[in-house]
């Protein structure tokens, strides 16, 4: 339930009157789509600046949007409202907050289902990268990529993927749970992941920016088949860029589930990978496009290594227990498929 003081707050400062609220609640963060009277829909979201780490994302977040917004048309994004004093933010309850308009368009619920949104979001992305690595670098915040939830695992030593595999294995309920007991039945695994990943990225030299972070296509808005703009900047950070384009892809076109099967499809990363291609400024090398599989790899063990986070939320045995045995055999998948991915030559 929304405090009255907030309404209040979006009331005064934002002169808006609220006719209705609804409650968004995710793994990181709760936020509100408050209908206004006019009947248009702006979001509600909280950082806790005690928080170090949220403190510097949030910092980062509003520096990103600004700056995409002020240099470029080509990509939409959510749009910070500032309140009639000009701030882009408030404090209530000890929690700072921003208010956002939505963006136009509907995501693509189902994945990148045809060839038309693969290439669209391509395009898109393209666009999008072109503009963050402009990004002064004196403007951006430096944090701890592995205290946050979904642990940015890139930048992480052998050592300290150890600690989030520990941070799972400390954090299980209980061994009555279906839950603990898929992690407990599969975690020698998740050394042997860590243990891989680590020697992959050993031989893999990547040119790193500003990334989205999180652009699984829930986080894309279509006009039909047009990738118009994104969403949902929680994951912002400085990696390789070819990470968010495996995110993109790591539910649609990269794989398949059927039968309680994983199967790749290469051709439709390859309708992907053409699309950025046809729109980015700094094309991608061959080192980056055969580093594609890694990336695949590298946000599959991401995923699953939330796990240690989950198991001290509220949520339910059923859905953790999923989570938990679709990530152990998506890496498997990932490991059989051994030297079978498809290299730039092949195109």
């Amino acid at each position: 339930m929304i405090a009255t003081g907030l309404m209040d707050i979006i009331r005064v400062k934002y002169a808006m009157e609220i006719t209705d609220v609804t409650e968004h609640r995710g793994y990181v963060n709760t936020v509100y789509g408050l209908k206004t009277k006019d009947g248009s829909i702006v979001y509600l979201r909280g950082y806790n600046p005690k928080d170090s780490i949220m403190n510097k994302k949030s910092t980062n977040e509003l520096a990103i949007l600004n700056f995409v917004r002020e240099k470029t048309d080509k990509v939409k994004l959510d749009f910070v409202i500032s309140d009639n004093e000009n701030n882009q933010k408030f404090e209530y309850g000890g929690l700072i907050y921003t208010l956002r308009q939505g963006l136009s368009g509907k995501p693509s619920g189902h994945g990148l289902v045809n060839s038309a949104k693969r290439r669209s979001t391509g395009n898109l992305l393209g666009h999008l990268h072109n503009t963050l690595a402009d990004f002064p670098a004196d403007q951006w915040h430096e944090f701890n990529y592995g205290n946050y939830f979904l642990p940015i695992i890139f930048h992480l030593s052998l050592e300290e993927l150890t600690t989030l595999v520990e941070r799972a294995n400390n954090a299980i309920p209980g061994t009555n749970t279906l839950a603990a007991k898929i992690w407990g039945q599969n975690r020698k695994k998740a050394y042997q992941y860590i243990n891989r990943y680590c020697e992959l990225r050993k031989n893999i030299i990547l040119p790193v920016q500003v990334i989205h972070g999180d652009l699984d296509p829930t986080n894309v808005t279509f006009m039909g088949d047009r990738a118009v703009g994104f969403m949902d900047w929680d994951f912002l950070q400085k990696s390789p860029r070819i990470l968010d384009l495996a995110n993109s892809m790591i539910n649609r076109p990269a794989y398949r589930v059927g039968d309680g099967k994983i199967t790749f499809d290469f051709n439709q990363v390859r309708e992907f990978i053409w699309g950025y291609q046809d729109t980015i400024h700094n094309k991608l090398s061959v080192e980056e496009i055969n580093a594609v599989p890694f990336a695949f790899y590298n946000m599959g063990l991401q995923y699953l290594l939330t796990a240690g986070f989950l198991f001290t939320k509220e949520i339910s045995d059923e859905k953790l227990a999923n989570f938990l045995a679709f990530r152990f055999v998506f890496m498997d998948k990932l490991e059989s498929l051994g030297e079978k991915w498809f290299k730039l030559q092949d195109n």
